[in-house]
């Protein structure tokens, strides 16, 4: 059996080397995703200090 022709090209989005053309191409859900992301606040303020609701805190405590 043979696959069918790819109808949507293939992209790839990285944090390391964002690019905004690939982002503005995304459906809204998914900029939404990405937008919420720690990642995507560290690319709009790279010298601030982020925070998130949902991150473990770490301590140098062994717990035994």
């Amino acid at each position: 059996m043979k696959a069918p022709d790819q109808e949507n090209k293939n992209v790839v989005l990285s944090y390391e080397a964002f690019d905004w053309d690939i982002f503005n191409s995304l459906p809204d859900f998914l900029k939404d995703k990405i937008k919420s992301s720690i990642e995507f606040s560290k690319i709009q303020q790279p010298n601030h200090i982020h925070s998130h609701n949902n991150e473990p805190e770490y301590s140098n405590d062994l717990p035994f």
